[in-house]
């Protein structure tokens, strides 16, 4: 019989950026796991629908009972009457067993856990990873992450080299999406910069006609407002 082929995907984050791959998979709609290692840091991200909805890493840091700690929710004498406070999952939910804390409580950690462990992978310089649709998070691990902000403040904070080596030509364009992020507040040029589409798609040619807005400028814009979700990019890598 015939190799049936195969389903992962392998690339490395300086040809593919991890925001970048956020992105592609939210706007396809994907479900599956993403494998990232940079060194000897390692990290899995799972996707559902598009939606990040977990995420598990090897920084003690970003391990549950380190954030228990920190928030001062638990303390050393809880750690110890569970000999596996390492598997957050069950952390967790002896935690909740022993009334120790709230399952409210305890979801509210593991947003900011699994927020804590995307905005330590978008850091990294660089790094590899896998995609596997086959590798699916349990049904239970479904946390409401709001990836948008995080990718926004990284398509503001990323430098002027980066976001230019990210645009290969001006034939690329951009269209409004159907449903945009709410309760996130725009910078002016990257509200100017939408403003200018009306429906219709417009490359980044055109874009350049429109507006006397330095072209640094209008890509930083365009770039951010593509990775927090108010475009929809084609004609691109």
């Amino acid at each position: 019989m015939p190799d049936r082929p195969s389903l992962t995907h392998r690339g490395n984050f300086t040809s593919y950026p991890f925001a970048e791959l956020m992105v592609e998979i939210l706007q396809t709609g994907l479900s599956g796991s993403l494998r990232a290692s940079f060194e000897n840091r390692k990290a899995i991200i799972y996707f559902r629908g598009g939606r990040v909805v977990y995420a598990v890493t090897n920084s003690k840091s970003l391990k549950l009972f380190n954030l228990l700690l920190k928030r001062k929710k638990i303390d050393g004498a809880t750690i110890a009457k569970f000999p596996e406070f390492t598997n957050d999952v069950a952390f967790a939910a002896w935690l909740v067993s022993e009334n120790r804390l709230s399952k409210e409580e305890i979801d509210s950690i593991f947003v900011e856990q699994v927020e804590e462990i995307l905005i330590e992978v978008l850091t990294w310089p660089d790094g590899q990873w896998e995609f596997d649709p086959t590798v699916r998070a349990r049904s239970e691990l479904d946390f409401p992450i709001f990836t948008s902000g995080l990718l926004i403040d990284y398509g503001r904070c990323a430098s002027t080299e980066t976001i230019m080596a990210r645009f290969k030509s001006v034939e690329e364009s951009f269209a409004l999406t159907e449903d945009p992020p709410s309760n996130i507040t725009l910078l002016m040029n990257e509200s100017f910069v939408l403003s200018m589409f009306e429906g219709l798609p417009l490359k980044i040619a055109d874009l350049r006609m429109r507006s006397a807005m330095p072209e640094a400028e209008l890509l930083r814009s365009l770039y951010v407002l593509w990775l927090g979700g108010f475009l929809m990019r084609s004609g691109w890598n």
